[in-house]
């Protein structure tokens, strides 16, 4: 697969495809790497489509092969309240993510609100939280929207809650401040438990990773091209992503302390950054 060079063409396409479905009223955005201006030669093209009564997965992609007769290898996937439809076209990967309006404002009004919730779904390895829905939107190219109450949701996400940082930056910590001191993880550095360690270490690395993007009062966008994501935080300790993502694998006790000691360290820092940033906060008002 070859990035499309003008993708606009395909984009407009399927978008008309997708507002012709039947039984919908959609709001249409263009999601993923080609919204963010990060596509590579890898990146599919990403739909996202909100909409209420959502038809069953098989009869969304019955309805696009009807209007989309050069698509082929159609998939379909479902879970309560979506569904998921992928296909080629033109040579490039689609993907089409389909969410009922009604969740997906309940679930913003939450995250607004400063709840941080996360679920277990295989195509998420470390956990789908449903405040990603907020990255979403805000970064999503609006391809067609005439649901004003929708319109007004999309302006209202244009600034970081400030409820949600607190939340978000807690419990991205907490793992780091149940494992500081904790004796199950000085026996296992003890016996170098390899297994246990890793899933310790790479708990602990995800949750610095939450509170970095809360620090910087950034929408937590996913686990795709984390380095390119840290890259852009401005408020980040020295050091930070080269601690949380290349760190030699440990293979001795003296090792495996070292960097757990990192890690504690950098969260650390990253609570000094959100009391400064705290503080400047309430200065400013």
């Amino acid at each position: 697969m070859s990035i499309v060079t003008n993708p606009d063409p395909i984009i407009a396409r399927i978008s008309a495809a997708l507002r012709a479905l039947d039984g919908t009223k959609p709001v249409i955005g263009l999601g993923g790497a080609h919204a963010k201006g990060q596509a590579d030669e890898h990146s599919g093209i990403d739909f996202y489509v909100f909409a209420s009564g959502l038809p069953a997965a098989q009869r969304l992609s019955e309805d696009l092969a009807s209007r989309l007769p050069e698509a082929t290898a159609f998939k379909t996937w479902s879970g309560e309240f979506e569904a998921g439809v992928d296909f080629d076209f033109a040579g490039q990967v689609v993907e089409v993510w389909f969410r009922d309006t009604g969740q997906v404002r309940a679930a913003v009004d939450r995250a607004l609100s400063g709840s941080i919730e996360r679920e277990d779904r295989v195509w998420t390895p470390n956990g789908f939280y449903s405040s990603t829905v907020l990255s979403d939107l805000r970064s999503m190219r609006v391809l067609y929207c005439e649901d004003s109450a929708f319109a007004a949701l999309l302006e209202t996400i244009r600034h970081y809650p400030e409820a949600m940082r607190r939340t978000a930056f807690d419990a991205g910590l907490a793992p780091l401040r149940f494992w500081r001191g904790n004796m199950h993880l000085a026996t296992a550095i003890a016996r170098v438990d390899s297994y246990y360690l890793e899933s310790i270490c790479h708990q602990v690395r995800n949750g610095l990773i939450q509170s970095a993007f809360a620090v910087n009062r950034t929408y937590f966008g996913g686990d795709k091209k984390m380095r390119l994501s840290l890259q852009k935080l401005a408020a980040l300790p020295e050091r930070f992503t080269e601690t949380v993502l290349d760190a030699e694998e440990p293979t001795t006790s003296a090792q495996w302390h070292d960097r757990f000691e990192g890690l504690f360290a950098a969260g650390d820092r990253l609570a000094a950054l959100m009391a400064d940033g705290s503080q400047n906060a309430r200065a400013a008002e």
